[in-house]
Formats: structure tokens, C-alpha cells, sequence
């Protein structure tokens, strides 16, 4: 099963994604590295339950489906704004773009989607989420 990475807007507006951000969620472990690498904060940063502690020990001591954890438990409602993930996606993007032989596939066009769905995001003054399923 393939995991996807894409933004939820706190505001809702009109918006067409290119891409399932299926190529972010594929290599999202190479991702995490590389923003640590770089000193930025990485995606899963912008995901609430990165921030929920109690929630995240509960899934760590889990064997079951960690949905039926989730579903008892919600995690923490965090909203983000979409100019620190720029941050994070613009510096994503240049280094593989300036080392292609890291190029992850299809890293690039989720990345350059990911941008344009949160400047659309900050023009509308909405504030977001990064949810990984």
C-alpha cells in the first residue's frame, strides 16, 4: 500500500492538484533525511500527530491497525502556515534538483504541486495540514 502526502486547508477554497503526492509518500523516509540534512523541518513536521506525544507512544506499544487508535484517540488539531513549508519544499526541491543523481521519483512534480497548493493556500489567508495516509 502506497502512502500519499497531500495538504487540508483549515479555509476551504477552489483547488485542482496535479498529483496524489503518492511520490512524496514513496519516499517520504529519503524526504525525512534529507530535511534533517539540511536543517529544515521536514513534511511529517506539518502533520498534527507529529506534535501529539501521548498519541504517538500509544501507537508505538500498538499491534493492531493503528486507525482503530486513531479513531479513539484523535490527534491534536494543529494548523500551520503555508510560508514555513515553502521553506521546507523550496529547499527540497533545489538540492535535487542541483544533485539529480538523488533525484526519488516523482519527487519534483509532487514537490512543485505541494508549492503551488500553498501559495494559493496563503493568498486565501488559510492555514494548513499535511496529512499522510
Amino acid at each position: 500500500m502506497s502512502l500519499c502526502i497531500y495538504p487540508v486547508f483549515q479555509k476551504k477554497f477552489s483547488l485542482k492538484m496535479k498529483t496524489t503526492g503518492e511520490h512524496l509518500g514513496n519516499h517520504i523516509d529519503q524526504l525525512e533525511k534529507l530535511a534533517r540534512k539540511l536543517k529544515i523541518n521536514p513534511l511529517s513536521y506539518f502533520n498534527s500527530l507529529s506534535h501529539d506525544e501521548e498519541l504517538l507512544k500509544k501507537l508505538e506499544n500498538y499491534d493492531g491497525d493503528p486507525q482503530d487508535i486513531i479513531a479513539e484517540n484523535p490527534p491534536l488539531e494543529l494548523w500551520f502556515e503555508p510560508s514555513e513549508a515553502l521553506k521546507t519544499i523550496e529547499a527540497l526541491h533545489t538540492h535535487l534538483q542541483k544533485h539529480p543523481d538523488q533525484h526519488l521519483d516523482g519527487v519534483l512534480e509532487d514537490l512543485e504541486d505541494l508549492k503551488v497548493a500553498l501559495e494559493k493556500a496563503a493568498q486565501q489567508k488559510s492555514k494548513f495540514q499535511i496529512e499522510i495516509s
